[in-house]
């Protein structure tokens, strides 16, 4: 087997000077140029030079110059800074003698929708003094981080400089070889042993792969090996070969980690467990995710460096940590995935759920929900169930030019009503690609489900060797066509991949057959292919919760029938407070006030004669898939289960008020904030009352309908555990004791606007699932 063209071109140079170039580059990170055009990256080029030093530091391989000591060399020999950055080859005889073997430098150029960054390494000392030796590029998509694409630079930088030194002492599968972690070596590094047939000197010589090791024990001047493939069987293994680093070396011998995991203390909710118990799940989740982490494929940041963290950007200072804030920070080795949690104590053990954040795209994977008696237990469950939700899909050869692909298809259910939310938990499908040849690659990969979308979703990649690139794909449908969905369909979802180096050619096609659900269907449970048990998708309730003209007309309705003029909202102006007025009767004053507007939509809706339709009990969550009608719709055909009319009346209310859904293991019911402000408690009403009852009897209902859920005392603020929170910065919903789940409308559409499908060019519907019912 011979060794790649890419890594003999490497070496030929060292063998023709008869080294084994041990020795660690040195390094100076001068500085890049600026020309991008987003303004969130003013001062990227600043923070990509801070990021490319750190993480060329961290690779082991180079030494680097500090700062201090790069300028006072740059104010000796009369050279400023600025000056080589814009003209290193007219600037760098200056520096001749240095001790510097390299000056690092570049630029950082963009728009909104893709970043790019370039290294150029400038050689100081001879040979080669003045000349560029080598170039890297990373490319990403644009956001405020550019960590990611520093460490790309470095991971390049890395392969371009290989560990070289000779096998000192060989027994068995056992081999002692010369360089060590001096040298730059990191544990379970591999390497390859290579035969060179020829004389020093000779520019002519080949080489040939004899054997791969692995690092198992490593000094400060020497590493032993064990043997984990022989390529050769003609060719001994003995003393005197050469050895060369076969891949990048790993970082703290756990991988070469694109995912940076940290998990934050949860944040305890009602009813509150006790206040150790936070960090000891905390502690107890970073253990068991630290343990899986080769599956994991992740590096678990330690909790002293997240600590410092935090410090460092003031993150602590945060009620709930926010991933704009982490992601402006920029700094390469903070966390870009978080790990977050509510941590409650029913009065049967502990209920947890957890998610993790993409910090870099500012997407959120929706995690799990456990409950036990256990933490560690717990603790353990969470952290399997994360595991199989973050494990990459296994890569597979493609072609014959190096390129490894893996197609993972996510659902097998899809509902086309919540299409839309899909890629807060996962994108429908995932494509996971690698070039393991020496050449670029350039590919284009297509995906669509098929009957169901106008044309299938394109991107066109270009993939550097070495490099992994992982996408995810959720085409659009079509809307026509999912509006006249009325049952469940089979279908299939395609995905094709096309190489378009030279002569384009198909590389690879997949497809996966799935369930795709009829736009009136909510699924309360999302399943993914990967996941032991299902997600709980609770809050994607509120693409159900639509604006519509009939709706509009009912809110026009309700204005004229309010007692105060109007829906006027959480406005102040109408108390007439004067200097008696205590805090109970302005909480009184308050409620009465929002009171009158929720009645006056309560007589509006009764105006259509809406019929409770007494359907069979549902158990929530319905697995199956739970038919929910639209408020046009019921306004259309008067009739509604509870959680129809709860829909209903949540979207009348919003966004005047603030209003929650209620859902319980068999029953659905509304509810409001009684006035603006973090501890106001909150009223509610049993929209089964519609055709029946009075908007006072429909009051006293929902009260016993609380009572009933046992969280009447949690929504009115008299819960001793604590009071109702919503997270605003994640996905608002509150599990509460006996299984029932509130929802926050106005915070869960924020949750799920925020992330706007790129490939999707119409998202004017996007908070209304797929489509818009008939007018």
């Amino acid at each position: 087997m011979r060794m790649t063209q890419r890594l003999f071109t490497l070496l030929i140079g060292l063998l023709i000077c008869g080294t084994t170039y041990a020795a660690r580059p040195r390094l100076a990170v001068v500085g890049f140029t600026n020309t991008h055009r987003d303004e969130r990256l003013a001062k990227g080029h600043e923070r990509l030079r801070d990021n490319l030093e750190a993480a060329l530091l961290q690779c082991g391989r180079f030494e680097i110059v500090e700062r201090s000591r790069l300028e006072a060399l740059l104010s000796e020999k009369n050279l400023a800074r600025e000056g080589l950055i814009a003209d290193p080859l007219g600037a760098i005889a200056g520096l001749q003698g240095a001790e510097l073997d390299y000056l690092v430098m570049g630029s950082l150029e963009g728009d909104s929708e893709a970043t790019k960054a370039i290294a150029k390494f400038v050689r100081v000392s001879p040979p080669g003094t003045g000349t560029v030796t080598h170039v890297f590029e990373a490319v990403g998509v644009t956001v405020p981080y550019v960590g990611y694409l520093a460490y790309e630079l470095a991971q390049r930088a890395q392969e371009a400089f290989p560990l070289v030194g000779k096998a000192f002492r060989v027994k068995g599968d056992e081999v002692i070889i010369d360089i060590g972690a001096n040298d730059g070596v990191r544990g379970d590094q591999e390497f390859v042993v290579l035969h060179v047939e020829g004389t020093p000197g000779d520019p002519y010589r080949e080489t040939t792969d004899v054997a791969k090791l692995r690092v198992i024990d490593m000094q400060d001047r020497g590493c032993r090996t064990e043997v984990v493939e022989t390529l050769r069987k003609d060719i001994p293994l003995v003393a005197g070969l050469l050895v060369v680093s076969s891949r990048p070396a790993r970082q703290d011998g756990r991988g070469a980690v694109h995912r940076r995991l940290a998990v934050s203390a949860p944040r305890t909710v009602a009813p509150a467990s006790p206040e150790a118990d936070g960090p000891w799940f905390a502690s107890a989740l970073a253990t068991e995710l630290t343990n899986r982490q080769s599956a994991l494929d992740a590096q678990v940041l330690e909790r002293e460096h997240l600590e410092a963290l935090y410090e460092e950007f003031r993150l602590s200072e945060l009620p709930v940590f926010n991933w704009e804030q982490a992601a402006k920070a920029g700094n390469l080795f903070s966390a870009n995935m978080l790990v977050t949690s509510t941590l409650s104590k029913p009065k049967d053990g502990y209920e947890v759920n957890v998610r993790v954040d993409d910090l870099e795209h500012g997407r959120v994977l929706q995690g799990v929900r456990r409950n036990g008696k256990d933490l560690t237990e717990l603790a353990s469950q969470v952290a399997q169930a994360l595991t199989e939700l973050l494990r990459p899909p296994a890569l597979r050869a493609v072609g014959d030019r190096g390129l490894a692909a893996a197609v993972q298809f996510n659902y097998d259910v899809v509902p086309s009503g919540q299409y839309a939310y899909l890629p807060r938990a996962a994108d429908l499908v995932t494509v996971r690609l690698e070039n393991k040849g020496a050449q670029a690659m350039r590919l284009r990969v297509a995906t669509e489900v098929a009957g169901y979308c106008t044309r299938p979703l394109v991107r066109e990649i270009r993939l550097d060797p070495g490099s992994t690139n992982e996408i995810g794909f959720t085409p659009p449908l079509d809307r026509e066509k999912i509006a006249s969905l009325g049952d469940n369909v089979k279908t299939t979802v395609q995905c094709r991949i096309d190489s378009l180096t030279g002569e384009e050619s198909k590389l690879l096609e997949d497809s996966h057959e799935i369930t795709l659900l009829p736009p009136s269907t909510w699924l309360a449970r999302m399943r993914l292919r990967n996941l032991s048990e299902p997600l709980d998708d609770y809050a994607t309730i509120v693409a159900w919760v639509e604006q519509s003209d009939p709706l509009t007309g009912v809110r026009a309705r309700a204005a004229q029938l309010c007692e105060i003029g109007g829906l006027l909202g959480y406005q102040p102006n109408f108390l007439k407070l004067g200097e008696a007025a205590t805090e109970g009767s302005l909480r009184q004053q308050w409620r009465e006030y929002i009171q009158k507007q929720v009645k006056a939509v309560y007589k509006a809706l009764q105006e259509h004669r809406i019929k409770y339709a007494d359907q069979p009990v549902i158990t929530f969550p319905a697995d199956a898939g739970q038919r929910v009608m639209r408020p046009a719709e019921v306004l259309a055909h008067p009739g509604a289960n509870c959680l129809d009319g709860s829909v209903l009346f949540a979207a009348a209310l919003f966004p005047t008020l603030r209003p929650i859904l209620i859902i319980t293991g068999s029953h659905a019911f509304v509810g409001w904030q009684t006035w603006s402000h973090p501890t106001a408690p909150w009223d509610v009403l049993e929209t089964t009352q519609l055709g029946t009852g009075d908007f006072d009897t429909a009051l006293e209902q929902g009260r016993k309908a609380a009572e009933r859920a046992g969280i009447l005392d949690l929504l009115e603020g008299r819960d001793p555990a604590g009071k109702l929170e919503f997270s605003d910065t994640g996905l608002p919903t509150v599990a509460a004791p006996n299984g029932a789940v509130l929802i926050d409308v106005r915070l869960a559409r924020q949750f799920y606007e925020s992330y706007r499908n790129p490939d999707w060019e119409d998202t004017s519907n996007l908070i209304r699932g797929i489509l818009a019912p008939s007018k």
